[in-house]
């Protein structure tokens, strides 16, 4: 008998330092982790993945005959893709929006970001940026439960030291989303358990950003936004551990180049200039991009750290239902950008 699988993905920060990132978090594959529960869920679209891929070596003999032997299991590692939606309107216990209620906050400190707060509580704001310093990076240990809910019947499986590459992408009148991709290290293969306890609500009162009542600018020209994606640019490889039981301790981050990509009419139906002669010149300058109005507005921008962070490195013309646009791609110098949660400015 078929059925749809009852998917939950749970995530817990291992910490900073890469000491930290390879020391799991929680009890062995084979039992349920008492140390997760609900603060740790994280509310996700279908079709998110923790996949464990063994490596395997043929063996391959001059015995003077087509043959094939048993095959040699090697390293194991983990593959993660998560997609969630970004959303400015979370608060913690109190009441008061804050950086510990954004459920995403620590997928992006494990995609290599720092964040801030500044502000009284009745307004704060939360930046989150790239960062180089990795002794203030999180890796996560994740879980994720697929099965039923009766005893021993949910597969449970589990990666630490896990870092990601983000892309959020954004479409006019659809949810801001954040989609993952990450590599982890496992400690054991997956095992079937009983499901986890706890209440994991559907966080309903939580509404994602929808690309709606925003504003898109470069160079502090204004354009009619249709989509747009920001690229981490994040490479994550796998560092190779003899002591591990599977060859592998934890991920890291080993280079970035952060990318921008638009969509916008063609003007006149925007209101900005022609970007082609800034693409020629080399022009650097900024991009911002505006979703919602305070207290639940998202903020997307270049030159947080120093400005003229942003420059065009191709411009494609296109249509939407007829109507012309560019396509334009370009590029973050020195990947100077910030996500900026209810930002005030």
């Amino acid at each position: 008998m078929a059925f749809k699988q009852l998917d939950i993905l749970l995530g817990r920060a291992q910490g900073t330092g890469s000491a930290a990132w390879a020391t799991e978090v929680g009890l062995s594959a084979t039992s349920p982790d008492s140390l997760f529960g609900a603060s740790d869920f994280l509310m996700v679209a279908d079709g998110f993945s923790l996949d464990v891929t063994q490596e395997m070596t043929a063996q391959k003999y001059a015995t003077g005959i087509f043959d094939q032997h048993r095959s040699v299991p090697g390293t194991v590692s983990a593959d993660a893709k998560i997609t969630t939606y970004l959303s400015a309107n979370n608060s913690n216990s109190t009441g008061y929006p804050d950086a510990q209620a954004d459920a995403f906050a620590i997928y992006l400190l494990a995609s290599g970001m720092s964040v801030a707060q500044v502000g009284d509580e009745d307004s704060l704001t939360r930046a989150y940026w790239p960062t180089s310093n990795y002794t203030g990076w999180n890796a996560l240990t994740l879980h994720k439960y697929s099965g039923d809910l009766t005893a021993g019947n949910s597969l449970l499986t589990k990666a630490c030291g896990v870092m990601f590459n983000g892309v959020i992408k954004g479409e006019i009148g659809k949810p801001i989303s954040l989609e993952l991709t990450g590599k982890g290290a496992v400690s054991a293969m997956p095992a079937n358990v009983d499901y986890p306890g706890g209440t994991f609500t559907q966080l309903s009162d939580v509404i994602p950003a929808v690309l709606k009542s925003s504003a898109f600018q470069i160079a502090g020209g204004t354009y009619k936004l249709l989509t747009f994606e920001w690229d981490f640019g994040n490479k994550i490889e796998l560092v190779k551990d003899m002591t591990a039981p599977f060859g592998f301790g934890y991920a890291e981050i080993t280079d970035r180049t952060a990318k921008w990509k638009v969509k916008v009419y063609e003007s006149p139906y925007g209101e900005g200039t022609n970007p082609f002669g800034a693409m020629a010149a080399g022009t650097v300058t900024d991009i911002k991009i505006v979703v919602g109005t305070s207290p639940t507005e998202l903020t997307f921008k270049t030159g947080y750290g120093s400005a003229n962070q942003a420059q065009i490195t191709s411009i494609k013309p296109g249509n939407d239902n007829g109507i012309n646009t560019w396509e334009i791609d370009g590029i973050v110098l020195n990947n100077d950008w910030a996500m900026l949660v209810n930002d005030t400015e």
